[in-house]
């Protein structure tokens, strides 16, 4: 029972850290529909051919890969944000004037999930963990916002 509490504990820390550690970029608050709909969407299954997207439009974040030499728990999930946002210290976000940016649909995957957290109306999100049996087995990681998905022309931001 203990150890059920602790690891309780730990996983909403961890949705508090992430949710929190994009206020300044709009999202701010873990959402546990957005939560449930990504563990429904993720159905337990650790590989998948194609990105997964949200059956009602709304922006995701989608990420799989193998396991590390350690295991894979939710701190990967972190790790994956702070990965995604780095991608505007190296490439160019295109479709910036000086009072807005606008989506382009051929922005590079490396700042995919940078756009899509930063926008304003992204102020909700809930994300889930599915990993195989074994370390170094697949594992993914889909999360659900609460802004709508962009598509090219739509704005990311205005100044």
């Amino acid at each position: 029972m203990y150890e059920t509490a602790i690891r309780r504990q730990k996983l909403n820390d961890l949705k508090f850290n992430i949710a929190c550690a994009f206020t300044p970029f709009g999202v701010g608050a873990w959402n546990c529909d957005l939560e449930k709909a990504a563990i429904d969407t993720l159905s337990g299954r650790c590989e998948f051919k194609d990105d997964l997207s949200d059956k009602n439009g709304r922006a995701t974040v989608f990420f799989q890969s193998y396991g590390f030499e350690g295991p894979v728990n939710t701190d990967i999930i972190k790790t994956v944000f702070a990965n995604g946002l780095d991608g505007i210290d190296q490439f160019i976000l295109e479709g910036v004037s000086s009072n807005k940016v606008i989506y382009k649909s051929d922005t590079v995957d490396g700042l995919r999930l940078y756009v899509n957290v930063i926008r304003p109306k992204a102020t909700e999100i809930g994300c889930a963990l599915t990993k195989c049996k074994d370390e170094g087995d697949p594992f993914a990681i889909y999360c659900i916002m609460n802004a709508k998905k962009l598509n090219g022309g739509d704005i990311v931001y205005e100044a």
